[in-house]
This record gives structure tokens, C-alpha cells and sequence, in this order.
């Protein structure tokens, strides 16, 4: 796989992890982790905290860290900062992603974005019916939920959300290639309002805009 291609999956885990956190929701109907999910955010507008993830790649492990900021509906803006630079960020509207490496900017309608990744599972409303849902059970002192895609043009397997105490603290994805991403969240805020020109972006100077 070469370098483009690898970053390109890690682009679209780490958009499925950015939007995961801001599911809108989830069917009432379900119990337990999926149910407690469900509570979190229909009383949560917000959220900001850091990450770190794990990305396995053959027998290569790569590691990013960075921080995020939340905002209902579909407002997010995930920046990775080590080992390389690379930002999304959402409106609402429309998704960017900026390669500070290339300085290449590509822009996508969030709702095309999000039809090819499994975060359609977690921002909820008719999207949902990609996916069958069920729970995890408890692993590693946290409660699961589970969800595979019904069909097959999407780019992940099965995605997996930990909660503590109601609280996304981890989240597993399983691509198309059976390699998984494993994300650990730390210092979770979920009472900060975070500010408004976290979800706008504007290309920096001589970038390359792609519009998708």
C-alpha cells in the first residue's frame, strides 16, 4: 500500500471518530450501551477533548494524537498534530480536509462524506438503516456497542464504541482490509461550549482545492 492510499484510510477513520462523537441519534429502543449512547447525546450539545490513536498496517503500527472540538448537528473539527499536521473540519454543511504535508485542500459535501464511512451510523436519522446494530457487553472496565454495514461499498467492517458512564472514552474500527484503528480519548469536556470559528475553515495561501 503506498502513502497515499495509507493516508487516505487514515483520513476517513479519523473522520468516522470525529463524527462519532457528535451522533445525534441512536434508536430508543435499545438497551444498555446503546441506550446510555442514546441519553449522552440527546443531553449533550458539545464536546472537546485530545486523542491518540493507533492505526495497525501490516505488521507497521503508526500512532497520531491531536485534539477535537463537538458541536450537534454535524459540526466537528478534528486536528491531528503528531506525527504529521492534518485537519477536518465540518460546518454542518460541508467537510475540509487539509494536508499541511501537500498543502492540498479537499471539500466535500459532509452528506457525500459520510455516505461512503460508517460514521453515517453514529450521526443517526435514515443513515441508520446501513447499519444493524446490537450491544458489545462490557470489555476493559467499559460498555459496548457494536454496528456492521448491511451493504458492501462501505469502507470500514465494523465499528465499536466504549462508554464509561455514558461517555465515549474509545472507539475500535475494522476496515475493509481487517486492519483496525483503535482510538483512546482523554480529558473529555463535555460542559465547554466550544468556540464558533472552531467549524469554519478558510484554505491557507497557494493550497491546492479540490472540490469533491
Amino acid at each position: 500500500m503506498n502513502p497515499a492510499e495509507m493516508k487516505l484510510r487514515f483520513r476517513l477513520a479519523s473522520l468516522a471518530l470525529a463524527c462519532g462523537l457528535s451522533a445525534a441519534f441512536v434508536p430508543a429502543t435499545q438497551a444498555g450501551a446503546i441506550d446510555d449512547f442514546q441519553r449522552y447525546v440527546a443531553g449533550r450539545g458539545a464536546l472537546t477533548g485530545q486523542f491518540t490513536q493507533e492505526s495497525a498496517t501490516g505488521s507497521k503500527l503508526r500512532r497520531t494524537s491531536g485534539t477535537f472540538a463537538i458541536a450537534r448537528p454535524g459540526k466537528f473539527r478534528w486536528a491531528i498534530d503528531k506525527p504529521f499536521e492534518q485537519l477536518i473540519v465540518s460546518d454542518g454543511a460541508k467537510v475540509w480536509f487539509w494536508d499541511k504535508d501537500l498543502n492540498q485542500v479537499t471539500v466535500r459535501q459532509l452528506k457525500d462524506a459520510l455516505s461512503a464511512t460508517p460514521v453515517a451510523l453514529l450521526l443517526g436519522g435514515e443513515l441508520l438503516a446501513q447499519f444493524n446494530l446490537k450491544e458489545g457487553g462490557e470489555r476493559d472496565g467499559l460498555q459496548w456497542l457494536e454496528a456492521t454495514p448491511k451493504g458492501k461499498d462501505l469502507q470500514f467492517q465494523r465499528i465499536a464504541v466504549g462508554l464509561k458512564d455514558g461517555v465515549p472514552m474509545r472507539m475500535e474500527l475494522v476496515d475493509a482490509f481487517n486492519q483496525t484503528s483503535r482510538i483512546q480519548f482523554a480529558q473529555v469536556n463535555n460542559a465547554a461550549q466550544p468556540a464558533a470559528n472552531s467549524f469554519t475553515f478558510s484554505p491557507p495561501a497557494g493550497a491546492d482545492v479540490l472540490q469533491q
